[in-house]
């Protein structure tokens, strides 16, 4: 069952598939009712972290694709405010591996650690609620 929240979240949603339209929010439904478990964990099963991976992997499905219903719906929030707090706040994503590095991933202090940073902006109203990212 989807969480209602999902269903405003990402009505917007346009993967040009209805199919992966509805696994998209299948997948933030779990994953947003388990916030700190694993992909795996928050499926609650294995054919449902099958279709999850397969989700990620389809072609059709990109990081705009994805986020823009969100974006969306955070300045639709954002304005309906008198006043939003616009809060940035940079997280370091540490990919170091023992045997083998993470494609991709770069030098996160100029050692032997690989990742990203993640700069981020997200939006407040003044009672601290969270508008989005």
């Amino acid at each position: 069952m989807l969480a209602a929240w999902v269903r405003e979240e990402m009505a917007a949603a346009e993967l040009d598939d209805q199919r992966l339209n509805e696994r998209l929010a299948r997948i933030l439904s779990n994953v947003g009712d388990r916030s700190t478990a694993s992909i795996p964990a928050a499926c609650g099963g294995h054919a449902e972290m099958t279709a999850a991976y397969r989700f990620f992997d389809n072609d059709k499905v990109t990081w705009e694709k994805v986020l823009e219903p969100h974006y969306e719906q955070t300045r639709r929030r954002i304005a309906e405010q008198q006043v939003a707090l616009l809060v940035q706040d940079t997280t370091e994503i540490d990919l170091t591996r023992p045997s083998q590095q993470v494609v991709g991933a770069g030098s996160l202090d100029g050692s032997s650690r690989r990742g990203a940073f993640l700069h981020l902006l997200e939006a407040f109203a003044l009672d601290g609620t969270p508008l989005g990212v």
